[in-house]
């Protein structure tokens, strides 16, 4: 019974992250090439669903353990978690305020993802065998602490963020009229914040639970056939629940 549930958890966590990478580029293009008069909140959105489609492509060579069989896919640059949070707030934010101008003072957002693609990027142009031990030696005890916390950080509060100018633009347009446009565009972001909160909140448990059974007691819990699942399955649906929302705000 177990091993027919943990088959079946197998399936359903590789077949959520395919489609996520599919519906991630698909969607992202579409919001790339489709034609409006201010593209820049389009242009975060398609961003951020690549960027996502591109870490679930990292999520699905660990599901498959493709790095034992293919070493040259260590540090495979391909890994945007600290990218996220950033694109999605400036994405809430030029939907909602058209009027906003980026300024040059914007730029302090992308540090930490710029700063992670140039991690990435320069050991992945090293020699295999330093790319293996670096993996070994850095990855887990230092980088790989360092970037969950980061990324457990930076995503909740640009989510806050999001939700806070949301509601801002809420009590803006509550008493005035002709705006059902407007009304529609933060229900359905309001929505998609929500949610897209709470299966976070999964994500983060994940990492959580992982981190602290490990460092205070010593119990690798990867060790445990199917608990990677959590951690893959959680991330795969915040893509595919970006991704769905894509589509119904497309015409918006």
């Amino acid at each position: 019974m177990l091993e027919q549930f943990l088959s079946f958890a197998y399936w359903t966590v590789l077949i959520s992250l395919i489609a996520g990478v599919l519906l991630g580029f698909l969607t992202g293009t579409f919001y790339f090439m489709r034609e409006r008069a201010d593209k820049r909140p389009d242009w975060f959105f398609g961003a951020l669903l690549f960027t996502f489609a591109l870490t679930l492509v990292h999520n699905l060579i660990l599901h498959q353990n493709l790095i034992k069989e293919h070493p040259g896919l260590w540090f495979l640059p391909v890994y945007f978690t600290l990218s996220l949070g950033p694109l999605f707030f400036f994405f809430v934010k030029l939907r909602l305020f058209p009027n906003y101008t980026l300024r040059w003072t914007d730029l302090k957002h992308a540090i930490l993802p710029l700063g992670q693609f140039i991690y990435f990027l320069w050991f992945f142009t090293r020699p295999i065998d330093i790319r293996i031990e670096m993996g070994r030696q850095f990855w887990s005890p230092f980088y790989g602490a360092m970037e969950m916390v980061l990324y457990i950080v930076t995503f909740s509060s640009y989510l806050l963020f999001s939700y806070r100018y949301i509601r801002y633009k809420k009590a803006v347009i509550r008493n005035q009229s002709g705006i059902q446009q407007s009304s529609l565009q933060v229900f359905w972001l309001k929505r998609l914040v929500k949610v897209l909160f709470v299966i976070f909140l999964f994500n983060a448990g994940y990492i959580i639970t992982d981190f602290f059974t490990y460092e205070l007691f010593n119990i690798n819990l990867h060790l445990i056939k199917g608990f990677d699942y959590i951690g893959s399955l959680s991330f795969a649906v915040m893509m595919l629940w970006l991704a769905f929302n894509g589509w119904v705000m497309r015409h918006a």
